[in-house]
């Protein structure tokens, strides 16, 4: 099993890998990539727990939101993974009806146009769970090299998230969907990914409803998501 840890301040890894679509370049190159452990092609699904806290930004209320929680997924079998369930990091788990993968509680960093002060609790609901992912190798015309772990489609939907924001004392839901991807690299035991815009990769941001009308939903990875196995995970291309 594998745990991946989110650096501080980096936006809600996966429910916020919701909030942005990757694409390569235009004079970038594609080749296929696949998930190893301990050196060895994974050949069926492989458990995995993230863990970590991420920060959402919203454009059209100017409000970014503090969330951490615990994600269960799979890697494998060769370039697939998968993210099914999004918990508190007790592991506690909560059932709603919005939704479709309970919620996590966040906190408000900056209110915006949102009339809750910084600081306050809020809940956010990733939507359209389990959310498919794919490895990737991408060269570019210099022969630079990158992997990229893209988050390509939900269930119903688009993967995304759901939370609420208060005006003129009326609570009403802000809602991002589209889909994203993060760079990865092999370290000694582990893979680390970080969001991050490079000439490789072109970033776009999500599409947002809010109740002051459409907005955009950025994604942003300040120190990156490392993992810590009962083994080895990295990723190669064959």
């Amino acid at each position: 099993m594998k745990k991946f840890q989110i650096g501080a301040m980096a936006l809600f890894a996966v429910l916020a890998l919701t909030a942005m679509f990757s694409s390569v370049a235009s004079a970038a190159t594609t080749l296929p990539a696949e998930w190893l452990f301990n050196g060895g092609t994974v050949t069926s699904e492989l458990l995995v727990n993230v863990s970590g806290e991420l920060l959402l930004l919203e454009t059209q209320l100017g409000v970014d939101i503090l969330c951490s929680g615990l994600f269960e997924g799979t890697v494998g079998p060769g370039a697939a993974d998968l993210i099914t369930l999004v918990e508190e990091l007790e592991g506690e788990h909560k059932d709603v009806v919005q939704g479709n993968g309970g919620w996590v509680n966040c906190f408000i960093h900056e209110h915006g146009s949102c009339e809750e002060a910084n600081e306050t609790l809020v809940m956010v609901f990733p939507l359209h769970l389990p959310w498919t992912t794919l490895v990737e190798l991408i060269v570019n015309e210099k022969g630079e090299e990158v992997f990229v772990d893209l988050i390509v489609e939900g269930v119903g939907g688009k993967p995304g998230y759901l939370t609420e924001c208060k005006l003129l004392g009326i609570k009403g839901d802000a809602e991002c969907v589209g889909t994203t991807g993060a760079l990865l690299s092999n370290g000694t035991s582990d893979v680390t990914s970080n969001f991050l815009e490079t000439d490789l990769i072109v970033t776009e941001r999500a599409k947002c409803k809010t109740p002051l009308g459409g907005g955009e939903g950025v994604l942003e990875s300040k120190e990156g998501l490392t993992e810590d196995p009962e083994g080895t995970l990295s990723v190669s291309s064959p």
